[in-house]
């Protein structure tokens, strides 16, 4: 009859094997968190650059296909790169919400950079260096 008592008694978990396992999982916790938030950089930014090559290759068919030389990226070009089949529709910058065609430029020798993320060759100088 004591063993049963005994047994019955000690149920549960004590307060100090709750305050480990609680620190357990939240040092799990902050471990894993950053590299959450560092994968979905590299996400957005991957998404950024393949944005940009969108852009790029559609403007480059628009420009031969009306014998025109486009020299600044707007939301009224973007609108016509929509129309004429040659985007789907207008690509949004990732990480930014949507409609923000504008953070996406035409520079020098009809290169395609974002305001946020900079340009797909700036990306691939760095990481040679």
């Amino acid at each position: 009859m004591r063993a049963m008592r005994r047994n019955l008694a000690r149920k549960g978990f004590t307060l100090i094997e709750l305050m480990i396992v609680i620190a357990i999982i939240g040092v799990l916790a902050a471990i894993a968190v950053p590299n959450f938030k560092a994968a979905r950089e590299r996400a957005n930014t991957r998404a950024c650059y393949a944005n940009q090559k969108t852009i790029a290759g559609a403007l480059e068919m628009y420009n031969l296909d009306n014998n025109t030389k486009i020299d600044k990226l707007d939301d009224s070009v973007g609108g016509d790169l929509v129309k004429g089949g040659y985007l789907q529709s207008l690509v949004d910058d990732p990480g930014s919400g949507g409609k923000t065609f504008g953070k996406y430029k035409l520079g020098t020798g009809g290169l395609v950079y974002c305001e946020a993320h900079g340009a797909i060759q700036d990306d691939a100088a760095a990481k040679t260096n």
